[in-house]
C-alpha cells in the first residue's frame, strides 16, 4: 500500500498534468500513518532542486510569458529608480530552481512603501497603453497586480508594499509592542478600507508605527486579513543591501539574506511541500487554462511580450 501511495504521489508531482495533490489519496496516506514515511522517501531520494520544468505545456508557456513580464517590470523599475525584490514563491523558485517552481503559476515581488506609492501611476503611464493590466483590486494600500491582458491570458505578478518600523530595540525584544500596534492598525484598516483613500490609510499607519530608533524592522503583509504571526517581519539587514539571482535567465534583485527570508516564510523550503500544491484560479479554473478558454495562442503572446521587452527603454 505504501509503495503505491508513494508512487502515485511522486508521479503526480513529476507529471504536473494536474498538479493538485489528490485529497483522498493524502487522507489515505495519513490514516495509514505513512505520510511521514512518504515524505522521508521523497526528500531522501528525490533532489527537489533537480526537478525539470513542468511538462504541462500550457502552464510552461504561461510561465515563460510571466518571466518576460518580470523582465519588463524590472526595466520599468530601473528606468524610474524603483526598488523591488523577489518574494514568496518567486524568490523560492529563483533560489531552488533558478526560475519557476515547476508547479507555480504567478509571481510575487515586494517593494518599499515609498516606491509602491509611486508605482501605479508609472505603470499606467508606461504599460497600460501597451495592453498591460494594472489593478489595485479596490483595496487601498494592499497590493498592485500587473498582467498582460490578464483576464484573457492569466499572466500576472503581485506587487506587495513593505513598511519600515523604527525601534530602539531588536525585533525579538519589541515583538509584543509590534503585536499591539499591528492589531490596532488592522482593525482600523478593515473598518476603513472601503471608504478611505490611500493617503488617509498611509497617514494612520505612519503615525501608528512612527517612533525614534536605530533598528529598522520591515513589515511585509500588513494589509492582509491575518494575525501578526502571518505578517512577515524582517530586520532591515536581512533584505538590504539587495543581492541578485537569475530567474528564468533574467538577473533580478533578491534579499541579501534570502535563506533567512525564505525560512521565515516557508520553514524548510528545500523539502517537498506537505500541504498540497494549489493553483490560482479566481473561480475560473487555473490561470494557465484561461488562454485556451478564450481562444488565445500563448506562443503569440510570448512573442509580443518578448518584443516589448527587447524594445522597451
Amino acid at each position: 500500500m505504501l509503495g503505491k501511495i508513494v508512487s502515485r504521489i511522486v508521479n503526480r508531482l513529476l507529471d504536473f498534468t494536474d498538479v493538485r495533490v489528490d485529497k483522498d489519496l493524502l487522507w489515505k496516506a495519513k490514516t495509514d500513518e505513512s505520510l511521514n514515511t512518504m515524505y522521508y522517501f521523497l526528500n531522501e531520494f528525490v533532489d527537489i532542486t533537480k526537478l525539470p520544468p513542468t511538462r504541462n505545456r500550457e502552464l510552461r508557456v504561461m510561465q515563460e510569458c510571466d518571466a518576460l513580464l518580470l523582465a519588463i517590470f524590472d526595466k520599468v523599475c530601473k528606468k524610474h529608480n524603483l526598488v523591488y525584490w523577489l518574494s514568496y514563491g518567486t524568490l523560492l523558485g529563483a533560489v531552488r530552481h533558478k526560475g519557476f517552481i515547476p508547479w507555480d503559476d504567478d509571481m510575487d515581488v515586494a517593494m518599499p512603501r515609498s516606491d509602491f506609492n509611486r508605482l501605479q501611476m508609472i505603470l499606467e503611464e508606461e504599460l497600460a497603453p501597451l495592453g498591460f493590466t494594472i489593478s489595485d483590486f479596490n483595496v487601498p494600500s494592499k497590493l498592485i497586480g500587473l498582467g498582460y491582458k490578464h483576464l484573457q491570458t492569466g499572466t500576472w505578478v503581485d506587487i506587495f508594499p513593505v513598511d519600515t518600523y523604527k525601534s530602539s530595540q531588536s525585533l525579538e525584544c519589541c515583538y509584543h509592542d509590534l503585536e499591539e500596534k499591528v492589531n490596532i492598525y488592522k482593525l482600523y484598516y478593515e473598518k476603513n478600507k472601503s471608504n478611505a483613500d490611500n493617503a488617509a490609510i498611509d497617514a494612520f499607519r505612519d503615525k501608528m508605527f512612527a517612533q525614534p530608533g536605530t533598528h529598522s524592522i520591515l513589515f511585509h503583509g500588513l494589509e492582509y486579513d491575518a494575525p501578526l504571526k502571518e505578517v512577515l517581519l524582517f530586520d532591515e539587514e536581512d533584505v538590504f543591501p539587495l543581492s541578485t539571482l537569475t530567474f528564468e535567465g533574467v538577473e533580478v534583485p533578491v534579499p541579501c539574506r534570502y535563506n533567512k527570508y525564505l525560512t521565515t516564510i516557508f520553514g524548510d523550503y528545500m523539502s517537498f511541500p506537505r500541504s498540497g500544491i494549489l493553483l490560482h484560479d479566481e473561480g475560473r479554473g487555473p490561470l494557465h487554462t484561461w488562454a485556451k478558454k478564450n481562444g488565445i495562442n500563448m506562443n503569440e503572446i510570448k512573442e509580443i511580450l518578448r518584443n516589448i521587452s527587447d524594445t522597451y527603454c
